[in-house]
């Protein structure tokens, strides 16, 4: 008689939150959108590829990559719950479009918004002070 294991199924809400939680940088991207929506269903190619939309997400990772940012990216339209995570989302950071960047387990913005904090220069003392407090 052997042991059975069940799995536990999780719930979109508890991925997308455990995502946030296994990193300390976080990015939720995709690698194209369609146009005119507000996000982009993962569960099916797209219709027309249109590359200013997801622009946004390949501009932040090349920031990243040029300040040596240590991140996790969650690439949503190839991710199996990339839908239901896509759902989620807006209900965490009040943003329903991608790029979207978390530090600490808490959310800092999109592409827009994190090059502009660089170029204010607080976006690298904004990943410091959230270092200080992350696993404590």
């Amino acid at each position: 008689m052997g042991s059975s294991s069940s799995k536990v199924q999780l719930t979109p809400e508890q991925v997308t939150d455990q995502y946030i939680k296994s990193a300390f940088i976080v990015m939720f991207s995709r690698t194209w959108c369609l146009v005119g929506r507000p996000h982009c269903p993962s569960d099916r190619p797209p219709l027309l590829t249109v590359p200013p939309a997801w622009q946004y997400c390949k501009r932040l990772k090349k920031l990243l990559r040029q300040l040596n940012v240590d991140v996790a990216i969650i690439e949503v339209n190839k991710h199996e719950n990339g839908s239901a995570i896509m759902n989620v989302l807006p209900s965490i950071s009040g943003c329903q479009t991608t790029p979207q960047l978390f530090v600490g387990g808490q959310f800092v913005g999109g592409s827009d918004d994190v090059h502009r904090l660089h170029a204010e220069g607080k976006f690298l003392p904004l990943i410091e002070e959230r270092r200080s407090s992350w696993n404590k």
